[in-house]
């Protein structure tokens, strides 16, 4: 089994022995066959009916990269129970540099009406406290085969192309960052159908993806047909 470093720090792990053991366990780095120090390394039959547990909040020092893990739980008379298992290696941070965008709470767009043919300038926030955060949006058009798609994409300065004319950073605080989109009139009327994709991509500064979310977005008006009657 395969588990998040996070998921690791209250991960529980249990062998089975005879009602009334003492029991140990010790925890390897498989690939090194290195011991990691444990600050408890008792295991306890909590239930009384002979399986002994024992949890990695225990580890000295959590794992910050991928690492297979080798557990051996030992009772006096040298029975043996042990397991693998591996800790991260997907994209991940600890948990104080996480970022979240909530929905609906992060984007608010139903105070951002768009209408075609009118800028649109909606913001939304990122919870966190990671700085030098790379922070893209792309509108996708959802038109059907009767129209040409069109994609309009948006970035922070520090990511090349961006710049604060297109998506900019407004206000932050200790826990949250607000950003604002900046769509030209144009580029709203350019859009063939009444729906779009809007796509918010945040990545770290070493291009780490943290967070991607796909809201739908409706235009709230469209240009009435007009015909020339001169």
């Amino acid at each position: 089994m395969r588990y998040t470093l996070s998921e690791l720090e209250t991960l529980p792990i249990a062998g089975q022995f005879g009602i009334g053991d003492s029991v140990t366990i010790k925890i390897y780095n498989a690939e090194t066959q290195i011991e990691l120090p444990t600050d408890d390394a008792v295991c306890l039959d909590t239930n009384g009916n002979g399986f002994f547990y024992w949890n990695f909040s225990n580890l000295t020092a959590q794992p910050t990269a991928f690492m297979r893990l080798h557990w051996i739980m030992t009772n006096v008379a040298l029975d043996i129970q042990s397991g693998f298992i591996d800790v991260g290696g997907w994209v991940e941070l600890i948990a104080a540099q996480k970022t979240f965008l909530m929905i609906p709470f992060s984007i608010d767009i139903s105070k951002q009406g768009v209408n075609k043919g009118d800028s649109w300038e909606p913001e939304f926030r990122i919870d966190t406290n990671v700085s030098g955060l790379k922070v893209s949006a792309e509108l996708t058009d959802l038109a059907t085969v009767d129209y040409d798609q069109t994609i309009v994409s948006k970035a922070t300065s520090n990511i090349t192309g961006g710049g604060d004319d297109q998506l900019l950073l407004v206000a932050e605080a200790d826990t949250f960052k607000i950003y604002r989109i900046y769509v030209t009139g144009d580029e709203t009327a350019s859009f063939g159908s009444r729906f779009f994709d809007l796509t918010i991509t945040v990545k770290t500064a070493d291009d780490q993806t943290l967070t991607t979310i796909i809201r739908k977005i409706q235009f709230t008006e469209t240009p009435a047909i007009k015909f020339d009657t001169a």
